[in-house]
């Protein structure tokens, strides 16, 4: 990082600061997270794990028709720029 950026503040931390907080931060959450979906679970642990299983599938297929549409449109967006160029 350039010296302009190393002396941007936000809330008395420096910019590098943030950057170096947010990974043990973003990991703490998750585990918060995990633990208090455990503690509170209404279901027992087969019927969760089918539905997380439903979820992923759902999400992995959602994931996949997005980027499709993101590849197709990126290579519409190629295709015009040649046009254009030519």
């Amino acid at each position: 990082m350039n010296n302009g950026m190393r002396s941007m503040v936000f809330g008395g931390l420096t910019l590098l600061s943030v950057f170096e907080l947010f990974p043990p931060g973003l990991m703490m959450g998750m585990i918060v997270g995990a633990g208090a979906g455990l503690l509170l679970a209404r279901h027992s642990e087969d019927h969760t794990r089918r539905r997380l299983r439903v979820l992923a599938g759902g999400i992995g297929n959602r994931a996949s028709r997005i980027a499709e549409e993101a590849t197709d449109a990126v290579t519409e967006v190629i295709e015009q720029g040649k046009r254009q160029v030519s």
